[in-house]
């Protein structure tokens, strides 16, 4: 059923009352793995009828819709471990899609990996280090609206993100079983970018 924010909202910016039915929603997928190999692969569809999402026509006026036909989503997901004595590397290769990319926007290729090294210099006492590497490809991006505090999508933008390398350092401390340290610097990529070199 629709929440409350969706049916009845009152604010100095916005008002709206809508009389939406329930969305119906089906979920399907498999999984195949291969423990062996550290390998799997998982595919999951998705059939939504009378999805709910806020909508601009203009980028300043803002309304909740109810789309009147179904919205497939797509995914497949390949996952691959490798292990190498103190190193670990984790990738994965996600392609997704969405039937009305104006609702819903998705990235089609998604690629994510991991490498991290493990370290027990005594007893008790784990170290993993390492970084993260998420890339997409271009997709829609949607909006926030401070005043409803939402993401919404607006009619006709070319607002695009994505085909950008996002990068992080991580590292873990495990003391114990009770004690975790946890330290991560996101968007490494971003001091590059910003980082200029002058040459005579």
């Amino acid at each position: 059923n629709p929440d409350i924010f969706q049916s009845v909202f009152y604010s100095n910016h916005y008002i709206w009352e809508n009389d939406f039915i329930p969305e119906q929603k089906l979920y399907t997928g498999f999984k195949f793995a291969i423990p062996e190999l550290f390998f799997t692969l998982s595919a999951q569809n998705s059939f939504i009828q009378n999805y709910i999402y806020l909508y601009s026509p203009n980028g300043s006026d803002l309304e909740v819709r109810q789309k009147d036909v179904y919205l497939n989503v797509s995914s497949v997901t390949a996952e691959k471990v490798f292990k190498f004595k103190n190193l670990s590397l984790t990738n994965k290769l996600i392609w997704q899609n969405s039937t009305d990319p104006n609702v819903l926007s998705l990235p089609l290729i998604a690629l994510y990996q991991s490498t991290y090294f493990i370290l027990k210099p005594v007893d008790d006492v784990i170290f993993h280090f390492g970084a993260d590497v998420y890339f997409s490809t271009t997709y829609k991006i949607s909006s926030f609206n401070p005043a409803v505090g939402q993401f919404y999508f607006e009619n006709d933008s070319e607002s695009l993100t994505g085909s950008y390398p996002f990068v992080s350092a991580f590292a873990n401390i495990k003391i114990k079983k009770n004690v975790m340290l946890y330290f991560r610097y996101s968007n490494l990529a971003s001091f590059f970018q910003n980082f200029e070199v002058h040459t005579d």
